[in-house]
């Protein structure tokens, strides 16, 4: 799947995959219009030169781990970690279970 050179975008949120996303996926050509989305969107917070942060976060961008939800509720980047792990058993979980404020 990775090897595809025409996969540009790769959803799975609302799945029931555990697991981690194979780092073969996690690259800048697979949903990267994501993070160029959120340095435009979220003025002030992220600029295009913050490319270092996209780097270390490539996987989110596929989907958020175990143990995170996403905090747009789409499943990727940008992901927060739950109170619990249990409140988000599954990879690109689109919220946490149990979310305290």
């Amino acid at each position: 799947l990775a090897q595809n050179t025409n996969l540009i975008i790769f959803f799975i949120e609302g799945n029931s995959f555990s697991g981690v996303v194979p780092k073969a996926l996690c690259n800048k050509d697979i949903n990267g219009y994501v993070y160029e989305e959120t340095n435009y969107t979220r003025i002030g917070e992220k600029t295009p030169e913050d490319y270092s942060e996209f780097l270390s976060n490539q996987c989110q961008h596929i989907a958020c781990p175990t143990g995170y939800a996403s905090e747009n509720g789409v499943g990727i980047y940008p992901c927060i970690q739950c109170d619990l792990p249990e409140d988000a058993p599954f990879i690109a979980t689109a919220t946490c279970a149990n979310m305290t404020e």
